[in-house]
């Protein structure tokens, strides 16, 4: 016998709700992003706008 509809969103409602607390409460990375060395700026309007 198929399960019912509400069966299913309940179990998928359940799944979803543990990913998102097992994400929230896991150990964050503990490495920092590489160096990304100074970056230029650079403002060049472009001609012919207004």
């Amino acid at each position: 016998m198929a399960e019912s509809l509400f069966v299913r969103i309940k179990r998928w409602i359940k799944g979803s709700m543990s990913a998102m607390g097992e994400a929230l409460v896991s150990e964050k990375n503990k490495n920092e992003p590489p160096e990304s060395g100074e970056q230029p700026y650079k403002d060049t309007p472009k001609k012919g706008l207004f």
